[in-house]
């Protein structure tokens, strides 16, 4: 962000602060100072139960379908920080034409709004997205963006703790038999058309 002379505090927003990622990432950013945090939350009982310790947090409950809110919650931070497992097309756009980083480091679903989205221009704000580990895969989704809207810079960075979850395993095996059945289709199209051929 550019600001003037004066400084001012980065203004980072985590929705879905008491989840698993959520809450580990809100740690990690009250280490950080010179940063004003804000954390959503679904319901009014978490909001009340998540980061008592701590008043300088300010926290609210949210609906992404409150659209007024939502464009609120964009234009009054610097980063959108999104861990709620839900990937709001309007809270991607919002951030866009506002030029707010977005960050969604808890779903890979919805990593097809994002690359399909029309609002995305030459904004200098970051749109960072987990889009799973799935070899070949994700490679291949970075050069559709690139090919696509040609950014100043396209990074992929993978990173683990060395071990895999059950979801990433059910991720994993999912997409690889979607890439077998493809290719076996492929071979099958291939066979019939030498087969054709030999005729």
């Amino acid at each position: 962000m550019h600001y003037n002379n004066e400084f001012k505090p980065y203004r980072v927003v985590v929705l879905g602060g008491n989840g698993t990622i959520g809450s580990l990432v809100c740690e990690k950013i009250l280490l950080c100072k010179d940063i004003v945090l804000s954390i959503g939350f679904r319901r009014t009982s978490d909001c009340l139960k998540y980061f008592t310790n701590n008043k300088d947090i300010n926290k609210f409950t949210y609906d992404f379908t409150n659209i007024n809110l939502i464009n609120e919650i964009v234009m009054n931070n610097d980063v959108v920080v999104n861990c709620t497992g839900i990937a709001d097309n309007n809270l991607i756009e919002q951030c866009n034409l506002k030029n707010t980083h977005y960050i969604d480091p808890s779903s890979s679903k919805g990593i097809k709004k994002i690359i399909n989205n029309n609002s995305i221009n030459s904004n200098s704000n970051l749109l960072i997205h987990s889009s799973g580990c799935n070899p070949g895969l994700t490679e291949m989704v970075l050069k559709y963006i690139y090919e696509k809207y040609n950014p100043d810079k396209v990074s992929i960075y993978f990173f683990g703790n060395g071990s895999m979850s059950h979801s990433s395993i059910r991720e994993l095996l999912e997409s690889s038999k979607k890439i077998i059945v493809t290719l076996y289709h492929i071979l099958i199209i291939k066979k019939l058309i030498i087969y054709q051929n030999l005729k």
